[in-house]
């Protein structure tokens, strides 16, 4: 089964197709560059890495600052 019959299935069943196993495996053997690392940079500075404390709004304030001068 090809992965437009897949998605095509999916849908028909009203289901996510990011939450099929099936669509994710063609997806990964399809894929060149399968990514298994986890980029956790867009986390930065919220409170959602339990190692690291989220910044303080002044914080966050100072960075788009400092980035703006870029």
């Amino acid at each position: 089964m090809t992965l437009l019959q897949q998605v095509q299935r999916e849908l028909k069943r009203k289901n996510d197709i990011f939450a099929s196993q099936d669509v994710m495996r063609t997806m990964l053997e399809m894929s060149k560059c399968p990514d298994y690392v986890i980029n956790k940079g867009h986390y930065f500075g919220t409170n959602l890495m339990p190692d690291e404390p989220g910044l303080s709004d002044d914080d966050k304030r100072d960075l788009i600052g400092f980035l703006k001068t870029m």
